[in-house]
């Protein structure tokens, strides 16, 4: 029984030693195993052309960072967009077009552009380019493109089709709508293929393209002339451009850092790729490309604006509903004010209305008032009676014109005197004490008899009849009446 308690303590004993002599490596194996990185990449013919770039790229950054693996995973564009938002990637390839839609989307942020060495300069633009072949002396401007066939690349990579269909439109020309036919190549290659053989026109591809395909003896680049945007090739600077190029410049193809990705992680990953760009890091199995610091990407922008692509398709719109919310409160001032300028216009319609009915009824009275005179100058010229007016201290203010008649003066001479400078010197010497008769009276006359001198010195007797002219108050204010001469009655009545 110890004998086999020995052979069980033995066996217990050397599975432990084994349990802790494997135990720390593998768990330092874990500890070491390096996380993935995963950079994403616009899988077009066009970024393929960069697929040595990557791969080379991908193995400098996992030497040069450690716990990192880079890997790559080719996709499309709606599938990166996807991906970025599932927070699945970490860095991202893309076209500037692209990068500009998904910067707006996504907030990726742009770390370097890429970088290409042609015989032996250095550059980081892209453009596109319009052929066609040399023996095609038909074509010299974009009207004779009207109604012909261009062919280009698939995908709205911005080198090969969004800068060519920018000088397009500008130019008030739409390929779309108006070549006989666009053809669509799934590589630039087959694009250029389809000038080569006639089977298009024209043809649209990215600047450099020609030259490659030259270089690799697919084509001859003497058999192709280039259509040329007037202006365009010369507008930003292209004259040191090594290519062949219609179009304006644009910066090449950007690397990218999603929003999820670390600080720390980025920070690393944009100084190894600007370290990457040294000769000495570049190796040679992709002595073309390289790293630069980002472009700005205002010409990128401006391009997309003008063809109205994502994030611009209502650029230059103006929406009723952010018009609102932007201007909310001056909307709301402007109303108000335009209340007030009613109600005061109202207001002031209705003071105008009443001003000229009041003019209106002031014209009715005036031309009533004068027709109320001349029928009492009418009435006054037909009667045989002196009619008069008469202030409060019994001056005349207003004679009629029978007063020459009757006393030999003129009504105007008449005006100012009293009653009491026309009497007779027996009428004076009885009203010697109140000289003004009519005040003295206080009441009104009827049928009162003076006697009154003429002008010519004759006396002759008034039968008087008068009233006082009161105002508001009540007072007093002046005196009007009627002389009717009957110094013939009198003495007829006398004899």
């Amino acid at each position: 029984m110890t004998e086999r308690f020995i052979r069980r303590l033995g066996f217990f004993l050397g599975i432990s030693t084994l349990i802790l002599f494997f135990a720390p490596a593998g768990s330092s194996s874990a500890q070491t195993q390096p996380s993935a990185v995963r950079i994403g990449y616009w899988a077009t013919a066009e970024g393929e052309e960069y697929r040595p770039l990557l791969e080379q790229t991908a193995q400098y950054l996992t030497a040069a960072i450690p716990g990192c693996h880079f890997e790559l995973v080719p996709l499309d564009a709606e599938r990166l967009s996807v991906l970025i938002d599932q927070g699945k990637l970490d860095f991202v390839f893309l076209d500037p077009a692209l990068y500009v839609q998904l910067e707006e989307r996504c907030s990726i942020q742009r770390l370097a552009t890429a970088q290409r060495l042609y015989h032996g300069k250095k550059y980081s633009m892209l453009g596109g380019t319009v052929f066609c072949l040399k023996s095609r002396t038909d074509l010299s401007g974009l009207a004779d493109l009207m109604k012909g066939t261009l062919s280009t690349v698939k995908g709205d990579t911005l080198g090969a089709w969004l800068s060519v269909l920018r000088e397009f439109q500008s130019r008030r020309f739409d390929p779309v709508r108006t070549c006989k036919q666009l053809v669509f190549t799934d590589t630039e290659a087959a694009a250029v293929e389809k000038v080569l053989k006639g089977e298009a026109d024209a043809g649209a591809v990215r600047a450099g393209v020609l030259e490659r395909m030259t270089e690799k003896r697919l084509i001859r680049l003497s058999d192709f002339r280039t259509l040329y945007f007037k202006g365009a090739h010369t507008r930003n600077g292209s004259a040191g451009f090594p290519f062949l190029v219609s179009t304006r410049l644009y910066p090449e193809w950007a690397f990218a850092a999603c929003a999820r990705t670390s600080r720390e992680l980025t920070r690393q990953t944009a100084a190894a790729l600007l370290t990457m760009s040294a000769p000495s890091e570049a190796g040679e199995s992709s002595p073309h490309m390289s790293w630069t610091i980002p472009d700005s990407y205002v010409s990128v922008h401006d391009c997309l604006k003008d063809l109205r692509r994502s994030p611009y398709e209502n650029y230059g719109k103006i929406a009723l509903g952010d018009v609102i919310r932007q201007y909310m409160y001056w909307i709301l001032g402007a109303g108000v004010l335009f209340i007030l300028m009613v109600m005061v216009t109202s207001y002031v319609a209705r003071l105008n209305r009443e001003l000229v009915l009041e003019i209106e009824n002031r014209k009715k009275a005036d031309l009533s008032l004068r027709e109320s005179v001349e029928r009492f100058q009418h009435v006054v010229s037909c009667s045989m009676d002196w009619i008069w007016e008469a202030n409060e201290e019994g001056r005349f203010t207003y004679s009629s014109a029978i007063v020459k008649e009757m006393l030999g003066y003129e009504a105007d001479e008449i005006v100012g005197k009293q009653f009491y400078d026309l009497f007779a010197a027996s009428e004076k010497e009885k009203n010697r004490a109140k000289p003004n008769v009519l005040s003295a009276r206080m009441d009104r006359l009827f049928r009162e008899k003076l006697k009154l001198l003429t002008q010519g010195g004759r006396v002759v007797i008034h039968e008087i009849s008068a009233a006082p002219v009161l105002n508001t108050k009540g007072k007093t204010i002046g005196y009007r009446g009627v002389n009717r001469d009957v110094t013939t009655q009198v003495r007829y009545v006398k004899l």
